[in-house]
């Protein structure tokens, strides 16, 4: 398997989308660019998946037990409940 920087995934991701928007390709091709794009989503997915899940407790207290996070957010406005 050839390895991709994110850049040419999301490039690759993006032609093949653009492809399946045109409805003069055939079944066949179709379900080839189909099968293509579920698995460059996925990869996609896997990839972005640490940030979304760090971006997603920075700001939880509740998700960070991390006390120096709890003062940061709270000073910031955050309520913290």
């Amino acid at each position: 398997m050839r390895r991709r920087t994110l850049r040419s995934v999301w490039s690759h991701y993006l032609r093949v989308r653009k492809r399946l928007a045109e409805a003069e390709i055939s079944g066949v091709e179709r379900r080839m660019a189909e099968r293509e794009a579920r698995g460059l989503r996925d990869r996609l997915v896997v990839n972005y998946s640490p940030l979304v899940k760090y971006v997603a407790g920075a700001g939880s207290p509740v998700a960070c037990p991390d006390r120096s996070i709890r003062r940061t957010s709270s000073r910031r406005g955050s309520s913290g409940s």
